[in-house]
């Protein structure tokens, strides 16, 4: 029996999603910035600190119980650029990709033999696809997570929160990439998915 651990199930289709996955045998781990039971443990997707914490607690709870689905659902859009995390970095890509991509690699050695991991994404990064946000400017992580280093990023902008937000779900879809690659997800035959709602 293996456990499912999952971001952003407390709202939108992440609440339907919990709903359907209720009907596997084990148990369901819940990332919640207000946990209210047992299924849900404290997650500020804003702070590393939080994820590494949560990420230590949902190792203890399940001791060698192996993780049989991770579903990083959880993301925010914002009119603009200019929030920072607790950590300094553009609030966007810190909790659509920085936070996720902590998380997944402190519990990657807890993924089930033939497990699954999941990444919400957004076809928005796409130019082609016209998607009614900018497309991001770059890739470059290091301006995305501070984007004052940019000269041309227009962070007080409308603009400006698009090109983060689309940013940052490209972000995702090139960790997916590369972690389809990584040894334990190869050895373990776990699947990686980028799950594009739209």
């Amino acid at each position: 029996m293996s456990a499912v651990v999952m971001t952003g199930g407390t709202s939108g289709f992440g609440v339907h999603t919990v709903s359907r996955l209720r009907s596997a045998d084990g148990p369901i781990i819940l990332g919640t910035r207000t946990p209210t039971d047992d299924e849900h443990l404290a997650l500020d997707l804003t702070s590393l600190a939080s994820v590494r914490r949560f990420a230590d607690q949902v190792l203890n709870r399940l001791g060698p119980q192996p993780i049989g689905a991770l579903v990083l659902n959880a993301g925010i859009v914002r009119p603009d650029a200019t929030a920072r995390s607790a950590d300094g970095f553009e609030m966007a890509f810190a909790v659509n990709h920085l936070a996720h991509y902590l998380l997944l690699r402190l519990l990657l050695e807890q993924m089930a033999e033939g497990g699954s991991i999941v990444l919400t994404t957004s076809g928005t990064h796409d130019p082609a696809r016209n998607a009614g946000l900018a497309p991001p400017r770059h890739a470059q992580a290091r301006l995305l997570a501070d984007p004052d280093l940019d000269p041309g990023a227009q962070t007080a902008t409308a603009r400006g929160g698009q090109e983060a937000y689309t940013a940052s779900k490209l972000g995702t879809v090139m960790t997916v990439r590369a972690l389809a690659g990584h040894p334990a997800v190869v050895d373990r035959q776990v699947t990686v998915l980028a799950f594009c709602p739209g």
